[in-house]
């Protein structure tokens, strides 16, 4: 435990504090690390979300390419069934 704390610019000595102030210091200290948690949870998940809209945008880019070229041999085939009922 450290054995001063600065508030407002006021530096206090923890052993000359109350009961009650020390418990409050200790909830304080407890609730910044949790903040600390959670910002760093928040951070991964962020990380974790991006990196699979990356990968769900690579996906639709690849189908989106094998349906244009599905559509382009469609196209071709009906071509050429048009071709053979001319000749």
């Amino acid at each position: 435990m450290n054995n001063t704390i600065t508030i407002n610019d006021k530096e206090y000595n923890r052993a000359d504090l109350s009961e009650e102030a020390n418990q409050l210091i200790d909830h304080i200290t407890f609730v910044q690390g949790e903040c600390q948690r959670q910002r760093a949870f928040v951070e991964a998940a962020d990380l974790g979300r991006r990196v699979l809209v990356d990968q769900l945008s690579e996906l639709l880019k690849g189908e989106s390419s094998q349906t244009q070229q599905g559509d382009l041999i469609s196209k071709s085939l009906s071509l050429d069934s048009d071709v053979e009922d001319f000749e």
